[in-house]
């Protein structure tokens, strides 16, 4: 009676794991650091750009930064993550992410496609998406009128032009150009 009692729970994937109390500095840090570089002015636009922040985080596998659109549901899917750029990265003028996004999936682009999910534990990306590809030309452009880089969609031209290639030739899941020129899938 009268005395108060607490009880901290940690869980993770790691041995060593840091305590609450360094959880919550740390990311109280971390949003004195994102409302210092917001660029907004507006109390919504300043809410939304934290918000949106929540989203997007390192991969391990693939050693960048991506965004899970679906979470908690959902890891990075691709087709959610080029979406979701939009919002989270492009519309926030995290223009330095919204590249280190696209980079990696340029990467682990094949046969015109992108990646629909990275699974970890070293197995393969899945390439099951249509429109993810199709996606990442759209968001190349977007960051193009935010940005006027045109170095870095000098970049990722190379991958826009296999994208262009491989849905007129066809692709894996019979993904191709129909004569009418809309895109088909098996």
């Amino acid at each position: 009676p009268g005395q108060s009692a607490s009880l901290e729970l940690v869980f993770g994937c790691r041995p060593a794991l840091p305590s609450a109390e360094e959880i919550i500095a740390k990311a109280c840090d971390r949003r004195k650091q994102l409302l210092s570089a917001c660029p907004f002015r507006d109390p919504i636009a300043r809410h939304l750009y934290m918000a949106a922040d929540d989203f997007i985080v390192r991969r391990e596998s693939t050693c960048g930064k991506t965004v899970i659109a679906g979470y908690p549901l959902f890891t990075d899917w691709g087709r959610d993550t080029m979406i979701a750029l939009m919002g989270c990265c492009l519309s926030s003028r995290q223009f330095e992410t919204t590249e280190s996004i696209l980079r990696t999936f340029m990467a682990y682009c094949s046969k015109g496609l992108m990646p629909n999910l990275f699974p970890e534990g070293g197995n393969k990306p899945l390439y099951n998406t249509v429109d993810a590809a199709l996606l990442f030309v759209v968001t190349i452009y977007e960051y193009y009128l935010r940005t006027k880089n045109v170095e870095f969609v000098k970049e990722a031209y190379p991958v826009m032009k296999e994208i262009v290639h491989w849905y007129r030739k066809g692709t894996d899941f019979e993904i191709r150009m129909d004569e009418d020129g809309l895109i088909m899938a098996g």
